[in-house]
């Protein structure tokens, strides 16, 4: 009967502490290749509206034109916009978007915020806590059976 309990304690704090301590090398992950040509260009427009960063927008429009579904999309405005963006023409990129894309709602989601980790670090505190308390367990059996062996 310990072995088992041993042994769901083991499995238990294998499990949990897997995908906590998984790495992911530091490195950005992929874009989503799903991605549209619309979506990414509704996205540059959102960025240039809440006075971001225009290399970000750069960046989406870039995506923009490489994704593989374009429909919906006036490819012309969009590279005129990625090419006065690429002259520092922030205004004129942002007319030209605005254009292109007139009356679409292009503000939803711009606040989200990503997770801070802090489940990831909360899985990795208990899946070393089982991992603990399985090592004692194992250390307090074997205890047990030196003591039956030498009595």
């Amino acid at each position: 009967m310990s072995r088992l309990l041993l042994l769901l304690v083991a499995s238990a704090a294998l499990v949990s502490a897997g995908p906590a301590l998984a790495d992911e090398g530091g490195e950005e992950h992929d874009e989503n290749p799903a991605q549209t040509a619309r979506a990414l260009s509704l996205q540059a427009l959102a960025i240039l509206d809440w006075g971001l960063s225009h290399e970000e927008a750069v960046e989406k429009l870039d995506m923009a034109l490489e994704a593989e579904d374009k429909r919906g999309v006036d490819l012309r405005a969009i590279r005129a916009a990625h090419d006065a963006l690429h002259e520092e023409q922030v205004e004129a990129a942002h007319s030209v978007l605005h254009e292109a894309f007139p009356g679409t709602p292009h503000l939803a989601g711009t606040t989200f915020r990503p997770g801070s980790g802090a489940v990831a670090l909360a899985a990795a505190i208990v899946g070393i806590a089982l991992l603990g308390l399985a090592a004692i367990g194992l250390l307090h059996r074997r205890r047990r059976e030196r003591e039956i062996h030498a009595a």
